[in-house]
Formats: C-alpha cells, structure tokens, sequence
C-alpha cells in the first residue's frame, strides 16, 4: 500500500484484470472486474466501481490487480469533488477527482442459492407444456374457457 495515498484502507480491491470505460453523464469513470476475495467473503464476485464526474489523466484499458483509496479533499477547501487513487501492480497509479463513487456487486448468485428452486413432477411440467401449446393456437383459449365454464 502506498503511504502517499489518500484513505488508509483501500475502497475495493480487484483480482485479475480490470476493464476501464470512460463515457459521459453521471458515470464518467467506470472499472469493471472481479473482487478480490477476503476473510469476510467467500468468492470472488463480479463488480462494478463507478465515479461521478470523474476527472482523470488518460488511463489504460485494462488494470491489473487494481486498489481504489479514497476519499481525501480534492485541491479546493470549498470544491466538492473527493480525490481518489487508483493503484495496479506494483509502480502505476493514478490519482481521480471525483464527485463520488458507487460500488456494485453481482448478488444473484447468493440470491438464488438461498431461495430453493421450485419442485414440480414430470407430468405437471408436461401438463402445463401441453397447455401452452395448445393456448398459442388461434381459438384455443376459447375452447378452453368452455371446458373451465367460464364465458
């Protein structure tokens, strides 16, 4: 970790490599990669790191192992936007000023493996297969609400 920056803990760190997207409007600074794993997590997961109204010198594509730190003041007492620092590998780094920053995890995966997926029998799955097909014929939902006796 490097003395000089801003923040004694890095915001996020990444593992591997880190795609970096300029574009325009709210999110003009977005890094893309996979989080590196810590005590507190299991796995790595897919995440997104954005700045808002991110002014910042021209960077690379792809970082490398990537370390945000931040937030310290940015050059006026008065100004609003928060000086960040981006560090990958072991000699590049860049400094970002920024209004401020989101962080965006990949949560399906813990989602969906706390929720069970549903059980259903191999002639209920067929049952509604066959309703179905049946229904995107021209006529059939009539045919259909006469069976139930419903008009």
């Amino acid at each position: 970790m490097n003395a000089d920056a801003p923040g004694a803990q890095p915001l996020i760190m990444f593992s591997g490599p880190v795609t970096v997207h300029s574009g325009r409007g709210a999110a003009t600074l977005l890094l893309r990669g996979y989080e590196a794993s810590g005590p507190d997590r299991r796995g790595r997961e897919h995440t997104e790191f954005v700045f808002a109204a991110a002014q910042t010198p021209a960077l690379p594509a792809v970082l490398r192992d990537a370390r945000v730190f931040g937030p310290a003041p940015g050059p006026g007492s008065g100004d609003a936007l928060r000086r960040y620092r981006i560090e990958a590998g072991i000699n590049w780094s860049a400094e970002v000023l920024a209004r401020s920053v989101q962080l965006h995890r990949a949560r399906a995966r813990a989602f969906f493996g706390a929720v069970p997926p549903p059980r259903l029998s191999l002639s209920r799955r067929l049952g509604w297969l066959v309703l179905l097909s049946v229904l995107r014929l021209p006529g059939a939902a009539r045919i259909v609400e006469r069976i139930r006796g419903t008009t």
